[in-house]
């Protein structure tokens, strides 16, 4: 507790953008950096508070112009280094900086093939990946599954747009065809797909499949869906974005199953 992840120094306070571990965390927010060492940058008020209330490791949180007290912490806690705004402006990927960027410590979920799980297939955008997860976490899901050229789950786009929902359930980036060929010998697999039908049915485990963004489910992943359900499309728009379908799907896929159990 309380020692940097970079070197065996605590470090209490930094103020200058070329320092040594400032420099590490910026090569933190490359992708393959992150799954390396299982780290990540947790930016924003209420996504660190979300960390922080999680299991999550937190190993250093860098705060400029944000009172340890928000954040529920002591002043002397020994995570915090106190940091200026030019070194969060650095490490920062939002527009408006909130003056508190968490390091972390996140090891991979195992996958969840009971209840209602959410599988992406080649998300590409960020803030979508972010935006289903914390849907599916609102919708009372099990688990995120991702295959593995979806955009990264621990990226800080995506952090911020679960708005800490990462930190709330399993997600687990899988061999999506293995994945799905296993959770349907004791569940349904459901697609969202514009060819598909108004009708929808679930069982006790059921996986709703949300695909890219410009291409929709691959034909391989489609091979393993029991279901095809395309949303009703009243107005003149040609489709949903991936994040509000898949939202809506969770949630009717959600209420099928409450009222199946009552």
């Amino acid at each position: 507790m309380g020692l940097s992840i970079y070197g065996s120094k605590q470090m209490r306070e930094i103020i200058s953008a070329k320092n040594e571990y400032v420099r590490f965390l910026r090569r933190v927010r490359d992708k393959d950096i992150r799954s390396e060492r299982h780290l990540c940058l947790i930016e924003g008020i209420k996504c660190v508070q979300e960390a922080l209330a999680s299991s999550v490791d937190i190993q250093d949180i860098l705060l400029s112009n944000v009172e340890a007290a928000l954040l529920g912490l002591e002043k002397n806690d020994p995570r915090i280094i106190c940091v200026s705004e030019r070194v969060i402006e650095v490490l920062s990927e939002a527009k408006t900086p909130q003056g508190v960027i968490a390091c972390a410590s996140v090891k991979p979920a195992e996958p969840v093939y009971t209840g209602l799980v959410v599988a992406l297939d080649r998300v590409s955008d960020p803030q979508n990946v972010g935006s289903i997860i914390r849907s599916a976490d609102a919708a009372g899901a099990c688990g995120v599954m991702l295959s593995e050229n979806c955009a990264d789950y621990l990226g800080q786009k995506a952090i911020r747009s679960s708005m800490g929902s990462v930190f709330h359930l399993p997600v687990a980036v899988v061999d999506l065809c293995d994945y799905l060929k296993e959770f349907s010998r004791n569940g349904t697999v459901i697609a969202g797909d514009l060819k598909g039908t108004n009708r929808l049915s679930v069982r006790k485990n059921t996986c709703v499949v949300i695909g890219n963004e410009a291409h929709g489910i691959s034909e391989q992943i489609k091979e393993f869906c029991d279901q095809k359900y395309k949303i009703p499309i009243y107005g003149r728009a040609e489709s949903l974005n991936a994040g509000v379908a898949a939202g809506i799907m969770l949630y009717k896929a959600a209420e099928l199953l409450r009222s199946t159990q009552e």
